[in-house]
């Protein structure tokens, strides 16, 4: 599933950004990429990523561990 996840991203890279859906499908499938990763695989390089994922799918945050900047 993360090979796909990933095939799907690079094929979406090589289109140029043409409007909001595109970004949002593009942090949508970051985020599942990076809820699919290991315990390894974990240690997070882009900690914020995780916060732009979230405000591209959801309108209101509320919770702490969705809105900490690191």
């Amino acid at each position: 599933m993360r090979n796909q996840i990933l095939e799907k991203l690079t094929k979406h890279l090589q289109k140029s950004i043409e409007d909001e859906a595109w970004l949002v499908y593009f942090l949508a499938q970051i985020r599942k990429r990076r809820e699919r990763q290991t315990d390894q695989e974990s240690a997070d390089i882009f900690p914020n990523l995780t916060l732009f994922c979230h405000w591209a799918l959801h309108v209101r945050l509320h919770n702490w561990g969705t809105t900490k900047l690191f």
